[in-house]
């Protein structure tokens, strides 16, 4: 029977059962169009499908404690959006199967919690042609049977899983995952922003693509923690996967061949140009598997490692260096540290091998970085069975693009570029300390353009603007945080008439990448017109593409205020020796109207959630009043 939401044990109730994690660990995960707000209960965190019809189910009678499945049955079709109230309702496991091709979501608005009281789930997503999303879930029990979610598009279709969290996992033996890509996904699927731990068969399986139609996969803003067989699994050409972290400090349940072994990331086909870039792997539980390995089907494969950092406890290399596999690759500023072995392919450079090479205080400065070949490690057996899935003769269309790097670019005159922003955004600028710059990109009559503007603090896309406003279908325009303590916007305008984004940001530019068709493009800054060159602040490293004597903030340890198991509002309040700041990653509610900070020390109020803090120093003068909790660790890597 599966594990119902009153059968949680308490330590199912841990933090490291959400998004709490990051306490052990310097990684940078945060879905960062979160404009100060918490990732698993955050409304700014929509998709824009393109539906014809939004349906509330509050206002077509679902209530807290009800069962969901028929209203998802009803609902859920072709060109509907459907809208799930904030609130815990009973799941059988069904609802999503097939319920719509295109153009369709399913939305919770704010905390929606599903609990599961079936033995499994068993739901296929498929997009025939646009958008099919499902966002803002989190699932409480785990299956005792064979489930997963069928994730799987056409060559012009796209599926997007957006902050869908499973943090009770699957019982032993259950071959139970999240989310599974069979061969003949054709087109795009995104994974983003989710949380999944403790399943016995692979946390996202979606390497099946690339002896198949070869659809991409992209999985952006995810943990795994504690999931067998592999935490990420990928294999077919371009897929990404970025801003990860794939935590395994304790064994998974074993899969229903009684196996046990715990890759992070495994690339399993042969697919082409695939990147895994910005990701921690901490694997400090010593029974693990190898941090990030290639299987027996995989030699052929070709793709790019960078900014990874990897923490390795086992006997089994840091990242499989078997020529045969791993001859397709390059890599670039990995670090590995651990009481393990920490090779690596030894055609990869800018390696640093030590616990000095995690010093979150560290300049990153790449000359310092020191070369290393790694001992040749033994492949651990596969403990994996294939999946036998239909195929289809359907090929994803790739186009290049000419791409430009930093300099001038055309300017155009356009009228009102500059909208004066809502109440809302206002205050919220107000509660920062110092002022923002606006970034307003144009388009005028173009092909459209992708881009990535880097700043040394936080950017934020402005939603609510009259006239070029950023545009919330994701993964469209949005902004993320990165391991170095830098942020990026990343976007894309659309061509022909007028089009373009709008952004604020903190900070200096210090990076800036424009790909596409480059003619017609304007910026504006503050409202003048400037060229892209203009709008670096700083001389930079051009080595490290970063400002020069950067430094990340040494704030090396965190602590997380939880208000999970509170009824109604808790009041909070610390101070520290040192520095403090807010941490979206380590957050599930982050509200800036009940959050005060005065120099060191810091108050606030909390309900139904937890909210994250990095500082410096000592901490000291804490008070709590109400069911909230607090957890402080000192981060090593």
């Amino acid at each position: 029977m599966a594990k119902g939401q009153d059968e949680t044990t308490d330590s199912n109730r841990s933090l490291l059962n959400r998004r709490g994690y990051l306490q052990l660990s310097g990684a940078a995960l945060a879905s960062a169009a979160l404009m100060g707000g918490a990732a698993a209960s955050q409304s700014e965190e929509e998709v824009d499908v393109g539906a014809d019809t939004v349906v509330d189910l509050g206002e077509q009678g679902l209530s807290n404690g009800d069962t969901i499945d028929d209203y998802l049955d009803e609902y859920f079709e072709d060109g509907v959006e459907v809208r799930i109230p904030e609130g815990e309702y009973n799941w059988d496991g069904r609802g999503f199967h097939r319920a719509a091709n295109r153009d369709a979501a399913v939305i919770g608005e704010g905390e929606v919690i599903l609990n599961l009281q079936a033995d499994e789930f068993r739901n296929d997503i498929r997009a025939e042609g646009g958008m099919v999303a499902v966002e803002n879930l989190t699932v409480r029990g785990g299956p005792s049977q064979s489930s997963r979610f069928r994730l799987e598009a056409d060559s012009d279709g796209h599926v997007l899983i957006n902050n869908f969290n499973w943090p009770d996992g699957s019982d032993e033996g259950a071959r139970s995952r999240p989310y599974y890509s069979p061969r003949s996904h054709a087109g795009v699927v995104e994974i983003r922003n989710c949380y999944f731990k403790g399943f016995s068969n692979n946390g996202i399986y979606t390497s099946s693509p690339g002896k198949g139609d070869d659809g991409q996969v992209i999985i952006e803003n995810c943990v795994s923690h504690n999931n067998n067989i592999a935490g990420i699994r990928i294999g077919s050409s371009n897929s990404i996967v970025r801003n990860c972290v794939i935590l395994n400090d304790s064994p998974a349940p074993e899969n229903n061949k009684g196996q046990l072994n715990m890759r992070g990331i495994r690339i399993a086909e042969s697919g082409d140009d695939m990147l895994i870039e910005n990701c921690e792997i901490i694997h400090s539980y010593d029974g693990a598997g190898g941090p990030i390995r290639w299987s027996s089907d995989g030699d052929s494969s070709t793709g790019h490692i960078e900014n990874v950092r990897i923490y390795n406890n086992t006997g089994i290399a840091a990242i499989g260096n078997r020529e045969s596999r791993t001859q397709g690759w390059s890599g670039t500023n990995i670090s590995v540290d651990g009481n393990g072995d920490l090779g690596v392919p030894s055609q990869f450079e800018n390696v640093c091998e030590g616990a000095e090479c995690h010093n979150l205080s560290s300049s990153y400065d790449a000359d310092d970085a020191r070369e290393f070949i790694g001992p040749q490690g033994e492949e651990p057996s596969e403990g994996d069975e294939q999946d036998a899935e239909s195929e289809s003769e359907s090929e994803p269309q790739d186009e290049e693009e000419e791409s430009l790097d930093i300099g001038t670019v055309g300017t155009k005159d356009v009228e009102n570029i500059i909208a004066d922003t809502n109440g809302e955004w206002s205050n919220y600028l107000a509660r920062r300390s110092g002022e923002g710059t606006e970034l307003v990109i144009v388009t005028d009559n173009s092909g459209g353009i992708n881009y990535e503007i880097t700043t040394s603090d936080r950017i934020v896309p402005l939603y609510e603007r009259e006239d070029y406003r950023s545009n919330r279908s994701r993964p469209t325009d949005y902004t993320r945080w990165n391991l170095d303590g830098t942020w990026t916007a990343i976007g894309s305008t659309a061509g022909g008439g007028h089009s373009g984004d709008s952004f604020v940001y903190f900070g200096d530019v210090v990076d800036v990448d424009i790909d596409g068709d480059i003619e017609g493009v304007t910026v504006y800054k503050d409202g003048s017109e400037v060229s892209v060159d203009a709008l670096v602040d700083v001389e930079v490293n051009a080595s490290t593409n970063r400002p020069l004597g950067w430094r990340v903030p040494e704030q090396n340890k965190v602590l997380i205020v939880d208000g999970t198991d509170a009824e109604g509002s808790s009041r909070f309040s610390f101070s520290v020796t040192g520095d403090v700041t807010p941490d979206v990653a380590l957050s599930s509610a982050l509200n800036s109207d009940t959050l005060s900070i005065d120099g060191k020390t810091v108050t606030g109020t909390i309900a139904n959630g937890f909210t994250g803090f990095r500082f410096s120093g000592d901490l000291v003068g804490v008070e709590m009043d109400g069911a909230v909790q607090m957890t402080t660790e000192t981060t090593n890597i």
